[in-house]
């Protein structure tokens, strides 16, 4: 029968724990020049012995062990696991899961918060890999459904809206986020969507709208990163109007954007005003300094998002048509943490999400330099075989001309 080791656990625990502080011991390492350049453009355990009571129990041991795989204290877990365990539990005909409930939070939680490869999900809890992804299938789609219903949609439904001081009637902001993808596979045509210009990389997009009390009300997540963020917020919008804004239809509601939202025509749209330092009166300058100052409620919001759940921070290697419900659950969850948690959002959140910005950015550019290096290389090689190869015919016609020349002459 599998067992789980304990000691493998808390090793694990450790050494992630210690690749977490190197990531961000790298992300320090950008300066703050380059940030403001960039945004101004062996005890077994049987897992199945219920007189232990399953590996919950195990964890239960150890509450930093407890924390590292599932980002919670026990207390703050138990509250969530009454909230979602209807999702969990068994339902329906045909055989139930090997696994408790709390133990297949517990799983889910992990895969999501470190993002591990399922060789690593086999070593810590003996779960075949076959049988993880039956539970990735099986779950996720359950626990999307009722979190986001929970965490987001009701949230949306109990605020009370507050306008903000400098812009009156905007309640909302909106901006996009993207996360990096392994490269498509197929034609160009087919990968092209896919890639994003700014940040360099071939990724998929996520849509986001936040109230100014910091927390997110309306996601449409899974588009391909290449389509520019105001088409997604054209095709969002009908769908934001009919689950957020009808919620409160007494009230003129608007919703803050940066420039890349930028429409003259919209009635519901506030952006900056175009134009530059010298073409700008000073109430169009600070309504712009303004309006980027805001953009702090939806960095803070990235920075937590993705220092907690790697699996919306790495490349995502897994299949695209999961990714809306992977990402949709994490940002349910970092609201569940802000509103119920008492874990409210910290510049150093927005510190973190500039620095991984920054960072994606500068890796690509230097893939990008490096390519181009390695084509000029090739291309100097090609040329100098070109070249040996004129030598040697110009080489050869001369011998021709020089044996031509020789019988002509004894002839």
């Amino acid at each position: 029968m599998s067992q789980l080791n304990e000691d493998r656990l808390r090793k694990y625990a450790s050494k992630s724990d210690h690749a977490s502080e190197k990531h961000m011991e790298d992300l320090l390492k950008i300066t703050n020049r380059e940030i403001s350049e960039l945004y101004s453009s062996d005890d077994d355990f049987d897992p199945r012995d219920k007189d232990k009571g399953g590996f919950y129990h195990l964890f239960l041991h150890d509450e930093s062990i407890f924390h590292s795989f599932t980002g919670y204290t026990s207390e703050e877990f138990d509250t969530l696991y009454s909230i979602v365990k209807v999702a969990l539990q068994h339902q329906g005909r045909g055989r139930s899961s090997k696994f408790e409930s709390k133990e297949i939070l517990i799983m889910l939680l992990f895969y999501l918060r470190r993002y591990p490869r399922f060789e690593t999900i086999h070593s810590l809890f003996h779960v075949p890999e076959s049988t993880f992804k039956g539970i990735l299938k099986t779950y996720i789609p359950r626990l999307q459904e009722i979190v986001e219903q929970k965490f987001i949609t009701e949230i949306a439904k109990k605020n009370e809206l507050e306008e903000d001081e400098d812009f009156k009637d905007c309640y909302y902001i909106v901006d996009a986020t993207v996360q990096p993808i392994e490269i498509p596979k197929g034609s160009y045509e087919s990968k092209k969507p896919y890639f994003s210009g700014k940040h360099g990389v071939y990724g998929l997009k996520s849509h986001t709208l936040f109230i100014m009390k910091s927390f997110i009300v309306h996601i449409r997540t899974g588009i391909k990163g290449g389509v520019h963020d105001k088409a997604v917020f054209d095709e969002s919008l009908d769908d934001f109007k009919k689950k957020v804004i009808s919620l409160h239809p007494d009230k003129v509601q608007k919703i803050l954007g940066d420039k890349g939202y930028q429409d003259q025509t919209s009635d519901i749209l506030v952006t900056p005003h175009k134009g530059n330092l010298f073409d700008l009166d000073d109430s169009k300058l600070r309504h712009n300094q303004n309006l980027g100052n805001k953009r702090v409620i939806i960095e803070n919001f990235f920075g937590r998002l993705k220092s907690r759940y790697q699996i919306t921070k790495d490349t995502y290697r897994s299949d695209t048509s999961d990714y809306s419900s992977f990402f949709t659950i994490c940002c349910a969850l970092v609201n569940y943490e802000i509103v119920l948690c008492g874990h409210p959002l910290r510049d150093s959140d927005s510190d973190y999400y500039k620095r991984l910005v920054t960072k994606m950015i500068k890796d690509a550019e230097q893939r990008k330099k490096l390519s181009s290096q390695k084509y000029k290389k090739y291309k100097k090689k090609r040329q100098s075989k070109f070249l040996q190869s004129l030598n040697k015919i110009d080489s050869d016609s001369d011998s021709d001309s020089l044996g031509s020349l020789s019988l002509g002459h004894s002839e």
